[in-house]
C-alpha cells in the first residue's frame, strides 16, 4: 500500500477547492482518511498505524466536525 504523505501540519493541494483547502487535514488525518478509503476498518487503521481505535475514532470525529459531514457511511 503506498501512501502520499504531506510534511506540514496542514495539507494543501494545488487545485483543491477553495473548501478542501479552507478545512486542511492534519498529516495524521490524512493517513487515517487514506487508509479508511483503501477499505481497512477503525481497527486495522489503528493497528496499522499503531494507536488505538479510539484515537482512530476521534480522528474521524474531527474530520466531521471539520467538514460538516454527519456520517461516515455512504
Amino acid at each position: 500500500m503506498r501512501l502520499v504523505m504531506a510534511g506540514r501540519r496542514g495539507v494543501h493541494q494545488p487545485g483543491a477547492s477553495a473548501s478542501a483547502t479552507a478545512m486542511s487535514l492534519t498529516v495524521r488525518q490524512v493517513e487515517v482518511l487514506s487508509l479508511a478509503a483503501y477499505g481497512l476498518s477503525g481497527k486495522q487503521i489503528a493497528r496499522h498505524l499503531g494507536i488505538s481505535v479510539r484515537t482512530v475514532e476521534d480522528y474521524f470525529h474531527a474530520m466531521r466536525q471539520r467538514t460538516g459531514a454527519h456520517s461516515n457511511a455512504n
